[in-house]
């Protein structure tokens, strides 16, 4: 199947991060493209300012009778009002990893891998090859800032960078020239039940790479409970075939030392705080180096890198208070988080807004969620954010204050954020992959306010 040979697309669920990036391909492709959403947001109004038909109540009679091929996201649900008109098209209907897997397969395809940081190392990876002048297609799972954007795309690519998402194991579809897994831990034990189970996931996909391709782990990883045949290539802060050294914090850059099998290899100056970002960055090096980049192509990209939304954004800023978003949203990353927020903030009062994302999840790491949020010096937590979930018994904010011990913790609704953060001092953080972002502009229209 060729998909970039259909007259018209629909997708079910258009403006989802990974989704909508493959609805921008395809329309740069020259075809049409249509698709529901439930929620407006300034991504989905992107789209339809490039052309793409977007509705956002559930309405059979809005879906063309002449679709070629149908795309939908696993956060449908089987009893979505559109699925009866859909079926009965008798068109193709696909996941999107496996729209996904069907448009990259004749490129020579970088997919990243892990629990955390695949964002960043996919946009890190992208950009840097885009500044290097390489063709590329860039599927990335967040807006990378200065291209307002998360597809990089040029005619004719040379690679293709893809995030390989573990949920549900859609990352076995793919067929990586070089494969990265940047972390292995508990999660979307909603589909996976157990910690085993996501190793064997995560040993398929290793698998999966090409032959003569490469393999990248980090040193976080426990190699032993990966079963893979394929030669691994390792990376890691003072540990692995590729490591990162004299790390140096300064203000809010990363500066470090990059050794390749115990030689120098280059000198980095990150413009992002957190020993995680190291570890990104060493991702994305070496993967840079297995496609043939330069050192000072590398340094260039990595030290041009402009971030991605939703981590570590600096959303508003006066004398007062700086307002943080981040998408941070397991507890390790909860923990990266402030940690890089104290290097960044030394001796400054963080305040963190934490907005659970999937009941199943809040539940099942409820007790490392309240060890990272207890490192805030005022956690509140929010509302639960229930994604493609319905509520569980017993699973709530309180269920989470319950098993924290920082005496400042307290509920916070959803609906307060906005003036909660607005007459707050020093750091505030909103915390989460659920919808705080969308409260966005009354918070900075509230803080003004205070300012006049």
């Amino acid at each position: 199947m060729c998909i970039e040979q259909f007259k018209k697309v629909y997708f079910l669920g258009i403006g989802g991060i990974g989704m909508s990036s493959i609805a921008q391909y395809l329309h740069k492709q020259g075809i049409e493209i249509f698709g529901y959403d439930a929620t407006k947001t300034p991504l989905s109004e992107k789209l339809e300012n490039e052309g793409i038909h977007i509705h956002y109540q559930p309405d059979p009679t809005l879906i063309p009778d002449d679709i070629d091929v149908f795309i939908y996201t696993p956060a449908i649900p089987a009893d979505f009002p559109e699925w009866g008109k859909i079926k009965r098209q008798n068109k193709p209907i696909l996941k999107r990893i496996e729209c996904l897997a069907k448009l990259i397969e004749e490129f020579p395809t970088v997919a990243i891998a892990g629990t955390h940081g695949k964002t960043t190392v996919t946009g890190l990876i992208s950009h840097t090859l885009h500044a290097a002048e390489i063709p590329i297609v860039g599927f990335i799972g967040g807006i990378l800032k200065n291209y307002e954007s998360n597809l990089i795309y040029a005619p004719q690519p040379q690679w293709a960078v893809v995030e390989a998402d573990e949920y549900d194991r859609s990352f076995l579809h793919l067929t990586p020239t070089i494969s990265i897994v940047n972390a292995i831990e508990a999660d979307h034990l909603d589909i996976y039940g157990n910690e085993d189970a996501l190793f064997e996931a995560f040993s398929a996909f290793i698998e999966k790479t090409k032959p003569q391709g490469k393999v990248l782990v980090s040193t976080d990883v426990r190699l032993s409970k990966l079963s893979s045949q394929k030669q691994i290539e390792t990376y890691g802060i003072d540990r692995g075939l590729w490591q990162a050294k004299n790390i140096s914090p300064q203000d809010h850059h990363m500066l470090f030392d990059v050794y390749l099998d115990g030689k120098p290899y280059l000198h980095v100056d990150f413009p992002f705080p957190g020993l995680h970002q190291v570890k990104n960055c060493l991702a994305a090096i070496s993967a840079l180096h297995a496609i043939g980049i330069s050192t000072e192509k590398i340094k260039e990209g990595l030290e041009s890198f402009p971030g991605i939304k939703r981590r570590f954004e600096i959303i508003y800023q006066n004398n007062k208070l700086t307002y943080i978003d981040d998408y941070a949203h397991h507890p390790t990353e909860i923990k990266a988080l402030i940690e890089a927020l104290r290097i960044a903030f030394p001796a400054k009062t963080i305040k963190g807004i934490f907005q659970p994302h999937l009941y199943s999840r809040t539940r099942d790491l409820a007790d490392d969620f309240a060890a990272s949020l207890d490192l805030l010096d005022i956690p509140l937590i929010t509302d639960i954010y229930p994604a493609r979930e319905k509520p569980l018994p017993g699973i709530s904010p309180q269920f989470l204050l319950n098993k924290m011990t920082n005496p400042r913790r307290a509920y916070l609704p959803y609906e307060q954020i906005p003036d909660e953060i607005a007459n707050s001092e020093d750091i505030v953080v909103t915390i989460g992959a659920g919808n705080a972002d969308l409260l966005t502009p009354t918070i900075i229209e509230k803080i003004k306010k205070n300012e006049s």
